[in-house]
């Protein structure tokens, strides 16, 4: 069916005429940024990317009154991408409202599939025109170049997930479920039987291939595997990376295979955790999300939640050991690193939602911030200016979920052995503060706790 209806590489990027993207300033004054200095190896690929885009006609030159800021970013392959930074273009956006599919909506649907095919759009917001009147708002700067605009839907603005969203539910509406949906720029397939899955592939690659889209042929048939329970149920376990951490050790390719106390001790905990897990709540659409992340020396962890008439409840547990590279981090980019991670892992619930970030740390606002990104930071920024969301600072005694491992001293003997794990002592470091003091005492009473 593949070989039958996709070309093996298509000649030319698809463009749609089903819609187009529009772009409401709401009367704003035009921002212009001014060009940031590049590196000659920079500033070379900034113009092998502008040679490319005019080539196949996603950009052309402009002479709008707007212009922001391109910026070059490392993928985590090495390879550069081409970014503009439309942060202050899309604080004057009007925002688009189109809601995303609800995902309890979507897992209710996978129950019962047998067959599973996911599609991907190749480089699909350039597959979007650009509404005649908005151009000239996404025009941006080339040292030594001059002023270019898009014609087509360019990465990083605000409303482009809306915009792509209204165009797969044009194609693929209600008359397709239960078998088939679309969810941003992937469109999913789930059947109960082999033939009826041939039948819907036939039919929605026809359908793409018809509206003018062009499908990512690399990544247009994945296999869905099964997972292991401790997998799926890892999600609702707090701190789930710190508990395996241990077991991890294990699967590292020079290790030695020993099972010892640290081992087994891990082992029970993941155990437990999985019979004993908090009640979660189911997410309710209707509600704000919130996102509360921490970061320590070895793993970044996120709990995604919401307010309901009886307190704040958990849906989600996200977690993950960090890299070699990334333990290397500074506190505010391990920080930054554990929301944007976190934010990306959750992306089903939030996309498309204006939510809350909770975080005890200023990093947030320092990213946001930025006037000149550079390297990581660069990139996180540029993928932060997607999101709607509003940060909350909390203070750290009343931001439980991280305070516990922040606020906790561990004082070693002066012998340099290690005392009964049951004594607890904590250093209270002379800090005049009730709410602190009245938690020492509250661990020193019953450290078991």
């Amino acid at each position: 069916m593949v070989e039958k209806l996709l070309a093996a590489e298509p000649s030319s990027l698809g463009l749609t005429t089903l819609t187009e993207h529009h772009i409401d300033v709401q009367g704003a004054a035009p921002i212009r940024h001014h060009p940031r200095r590049m590196s000659p190896k920079m500033l070379e690929v900034a113009h092998a990317e502008v040679d490319k885009m005019l080539a196949d006609g996603v950009i052309e030159r402009s002479a709008s009154a707007w212009s922001s800021a391109p910026v070059i970013v490392k993928k985590a392959d090495g390879s550069n991408r081409f970014c503009i930074d439309y942060r202050d273009l899309n604080k004057v956006t009007k925002k688009d409202a189109y809601p995303v599919p609800n995902m309890d909506h979507i897992l209710d649907k996978l129950r019962r599939a047998r067959y599973i095919t996911t599609i991907d759009l190749k480089s699909a917001y350039f597959q979007i025109k650009m509404e005649k009147s908005s151009k000239k708002f996404t025009a941006f700067a080339i040292p030594g170049s001059g002023l270019y605009q898009f014609l087509r839907l360019p990465f990083g603005l605000c409303n482009a997930p809306a915009s792509f969203q209204r165009l797969i539910d044009a194609l693929f509406g209600p008359e397709f479920e239960p078998h088939v949906f679309g969810y941003l720029d992937d469109i999913i397939i789930v059947t109960e039987s082999f033939d009826e899955h041939m039948k819907c592939l036939e039919l929605v690659l026809t359908k793409l291939r018809d509206a003018g889209l062009t499908v990512n042929r690399k990544s247009a048939i994945s296999a869905a595997r099964e997972s292991s329970t401790s997998g799926w149920y890892a999600r609702f376990i707090p701190n789930d990376s710190e508990l395996k951490k241990p077991l991890l050790e294990l699967l590292h390719k020079d290790a030695e295979w020993r099972w010892v106390e640290k081992h087994q001790n891990a082992f029970e905990t993941l155990k437990r955790a999985i019979t004993e897990a908090p009640v979660l709540a189911r997410p309710d659409f209707s509600k704000p999300f919130v996102v509360q992340c921490d970061a320590s020396d070895v793993a970044i962890g996120g709990v995604l939640t919401q307010v309901h008439e009886d307190g704040e409840h958990p849906i989600v547990y996200v977690s993950r050991v960090l890299t070699p590279a990334e333990r290397n981090y500074n506190t505010s980019e391990k920080e930054c690193l554990a929301l944007l991670w976190a934010i990306k892992k959750l992306r089903p619930y939030l996309e498309g939602y204006r939510f809350v970030a909770i975080t005890d740390h200023s990093a947030l606002q320092y990213l946001r911030n930025l006037k000149e990104p550079t390297g990581r930071l660069a990139r996180w920024a540029l993928e932060m200016q997607q999101r709607d969301f509003e940060v909350v600072h909390r203070k750290g005694k009343y931001n439980e979920l991280p305070d516990a491992l922040s606020r906790v001293c561990e004082i070693e003997p002066d012998d340099g052995e290690i005392e009964d794990a049951n004594v607890c002592k904590i250093d209270v470091c002379d800090i005049d503060d009730e709410a602190y003091t009245a938690r020492i005492e509250e661990v020193a009473a019953s450290p078991e706790r």
